[in-house]
């Protein structure tokens, strides 16, 4: 008997081939998807950090006003050597 040689239309894939075009699609908006969520993490955190920073400067700002009106409000009223005119 002789060995018949068997031709197939579909060959096994092997390491070599590479990707297919619905596999690299598919890839492309995998990606573009995690980008975008990402981004978006991103810019929610950076206006929260935004906004938290406001409002730490606020209050230093009014914590600072205190200090400087809590020594005025102390002295009010007092002049010392100096004479009213």
């Amino acid at each position: 008997m002789s060995a018949r040689r068997v031709v197939t239309a579909y060959a096994a894939p092997s390491a070599a081939d590479g990707f297919s075009l619905v596999e690299l699609l598919v890839s492309l908006f995998l990606m573009a998807l995690l980008t975008g969520a990402v981004m978006a993490l991103y810019l929610d955190t950076r206006r929260h950090h935004l906004i938290t920073d406001q409002g730490a400067r606020i209050q230093e700002n009014g914590r600072y006003a205190i200090a400087l009106l809590s020594g005025e409000l102390a002295m009010a009223g007092f002049y010392g050597t100096a004479l009213p005119t």
